[in-house]
């Protein structure tokens, strides 16, 4: 008999990396011994749904959202909710999303399921604290974010760690397409993400302008969109960076950029555990980090690139570093020929497979 297994989530969208990871993870776990469902609770992207398997099933509930729907839906008692949603029995019971899908599940009235909970990022304030304790095991998808939760809930709740699976054969094969950017001018530091405050793309751009200003030469590709991108349009004009600091916007593939990277970086002020930079290692490219959570989990398996500090100026001595000692990039790109495996889907899909099968 197949373990029966639901997975509840906000949504099952493209602009959602949560549901990207949820793909990745059910796309790997063996179809002959589990019976895949995922819920999204608001909505629900037709074409997103291709990319999963033709097993795994897929049970809408409202398939849209607007703000302030999740207020409303949340003055519901939670345990209507989880009978109008769960409308199943299942094996194991999967919260895959902080919200109301950790809230139904806490709740679960199917006291003969297990029940797990998956933390992306960290319930800064612990405001589920008091739901946690109820889970069998609260997944965090890095050590240090699973240790912070551990210490800060006092033992109260049985926490553990699972890293996020990438499929790193779609990523090569993606990082084959061809690019007209110029790649003479090295070396090239590549970065990748929402263009929001978190993220740190404009103190990235003013770290640019000081080391151009200290005499280095070197381009820097910011790749994504967001709030900030007129920010940083204003920043590149301002310091008179066109041609060294190049905005190349929202790309659907851009792998095919970061592979012909020296580094890449991660300038952000918070993250869960960065999918970018593991991409980026899997590539063949090594990364600096500042010192957001996971990031020394990163650095340490890869033992390729460095980890600062999160203020300003540990990120400019870090890439500065790398230009004074340029010898430092094919070190660490020939390290990462052998220890990007552990960051493979086959090492973490094992890992995932031995949690669901028990």
């Amino acid at each position: 008999m197949k373990k029966k297994i639901v997975f509840v989530l906000n949504n099952l969208q493209y602009a959602d990396g949560v549901a990207k990871v949820l793909v990745e993870l059910c796309n790997y776990l063996d179809e002959d011994l589990f019976d895949i469902t995922i819920i999204p609770v608001y909505r629900c992207d037709d074409q997103f749904v291709k990319l999963l398997k033709p097993s795994i099933h897929v049970k809408k509930v409202l398939g849209f959202y607007f703000r302030g729907l999740d207020k409303i839906v949340n003055l519901f008692p939670i345990q209507s909710l989880y009978k109008m949603i769960i409308k199943d029995n299942y094996d194991i019971e999967v919260a895959f999303q902080y919200g109301i899908a950790t809230r139904m599940i806490a709740n679960s009235i199917n006291q003969k399921a297990i029940h797990y909970a998956w933390m992306h990022g960290y319930d800064e304030g612990l405001t589920l604290r008091d739901e946690y304790p109820k889970f069998d095991k609260v997944f965090c998808v890095s050590k240090h974010n699973a240790n912070r939760l551990n210490e800060e809930i006092q033992g109260k709740a049985n926490v553990d760690y699972c890293y996020n699976i990438i499929d790193e054969r779609k990523i090569l094969e993606q990082s084959k397409e061809t690019i007209t950017e110029d790649k003479l001018k090295r070396p090239i530091f590549v970065a990748v993400g929402r263009q929001t405050p978190e993220k740190g793309f404009v103190r990235l751009v003013e770290i640019a302008n000081r080391l151009k200003k200290d005499g280095y030469q070197f381009t820097v590709w910011l790749i994504g969109d967001g709030l900030e991108h007129s920010l940083l349009e204003e920043a590149v004009k301002k310091y008179d960076l066109s041609d060294t600091v190049k905005l190349l916007g929202s790309q659907p593939n851009p792998h095919q950029y970061t592979v012909h990277g020296d580094i890449f970086v991660c300038s952000s002020f918070s993250e869960g555990y960065s999918t970018a930079c593991v991409e980026a290692i899997l590539l063949g490219v090594p990364v600096i980090s500042t010192a957001v959570s996971g990031a020394k989990e990163i650095i340490e398996d890869s033992q390729a690139g460095l980890v600062c500090g999160l203020d300003d100026e540990s990120l400019y001595q870090s890439l500065k570093k790398v230009l004074d000692e340029p010898n430092l990039i094919n070190e660490w790109k020939a390290t990462l020929d052998t220890t990007k495996k552990v960051f493979g889907s086959a090492v973490r899909g094992e890992r995932v497979n031995s949690i669901f099968k028990g």
